[in-house]
C-alpha cells in the first residue's frame, strides 16, 4: 500500500523555481524511498504543533500533510531549510 504523492500549486513552483540539482535530488528521493513506502512517516518527523510533517532532502525540506484515508501524501511547502520553518 503506497501512498501517492502530489503537489499544492504552490509547492510545483517551487520546485521549479529551484537549480536543477536540487530539483532532481527532491524528484529521486520522493519516487525512490518516500512513495516506497507503506509508513511514511519512518523517513520524516512531526513538527510540534502542526499537523505537518517534515522531510530533509539535502539543504530543502518538504513540508507535507499525510491523509491515511486518501492515502495520500500532500506536499504543501518546499524551501531552504533557513526559510521554511518561518513560512509556518
Amino acid at each position: 500500500m503506497s501512498y501517492t504523492i502530489r503537489f499544492t500549486p504552490k509547492a510545483a513552483k517551487q520546485v521549479r523555481g529551484l537549480d536543477s540539482a536540487a530539483a532532481k535530488r527532491i524528484r529521486d528521493f520522493l519516487e525512490q524511498k518516500l512513495a516506497q513506502l507503506d509508513n511514511p512517516r519512518q523517513l520524516g518527523r512531526k513538527l510540534v504543533n502542526e499537523d505537518f510533517w517534515s522531510y530533509r532532502v539535502g539543504d530543502y525540506r518538504l513540508l507535507t500533510n499525510i491523509d491515511d484515508d486518501q492515502i495520500l501524501i500532500l506536499i504543501v511547502e518546499v524551501a531552504h531549510r533557513r526559510e521554511v520553518y518561518g513560512k509556518l
